[in-house]
């Protein structure tokens, strides 16, 4: 009987040891497959968050383009009366960071609703940086529009309507 506890004893010792080894090279399996696909979805991310910034630029400055024709015989008169053309730059761009502050918060709200892992978790400097490059975004897709329209010769734009 004692070398049969004997035996026992090493093949339970043996099962443990074994199921300690299995254990190890499944964690240390789940950390490289882990390790993986971060490094896939930074890859990804990498291309899909500057393919979408520059998609919502082009949606901004198109907006804006047409924003800026359908105002023409407005900056014109204006023009024509003497406001200057800080002015007028100044009432696009104004109205293009409200329109960037306001897609910003939205944003965020959105991003934040029913997800508790979202950007406002992580602190400030997040929101930040969305509200931020919301912005600049506006700014960025307002700017070429207004100033194709200011520069255009108030004579002229007269004269169409």
């Amino acid at each position: 009987t004692l070398i049969e506890k004997g035996s026992r004893i090493i093949t339970r010792a043996e099962a443990r040891r074994r199921a300690r080894a299995e254990a190890v090279a499944a964690i240390e399996a789940e950390k490289e497959a882990r390790m993986q696909l971060r490094a896939e979805m930074e890859t990804f991310n990498a291309i899909l968050i500057p393919a979408v910034l520059a998609a919502c630029g082009l949606l901004i400055a198109f907006l804006f383009w047409n924003n800026v024709r359908e105002r023409r015989s407005e900056i014109g008169i204006l023009r024509a009366i003497g406001v200057g053309t800080g002015k007028i730059t100044s009432l696009f761009l104004v109205r293009a960071l409200l329109i960037g502050l306001t897609g910003g918060i939205a944003g965020l709200l959105i991003g934040n609703l029913g997800f508790p892992g979202g950007l406002l978790s992580g602190g400030w400097i997040p929101a930040f940086q969305v509200a931020g490059t919301s912005l600049l975004l506006a700014l960025a897709g307002a700017w070429i529009p207004t100033y194709a329209g200011i520069s255009t010769d108030p004579a002229l734009v007269l004269m169409e309507d």
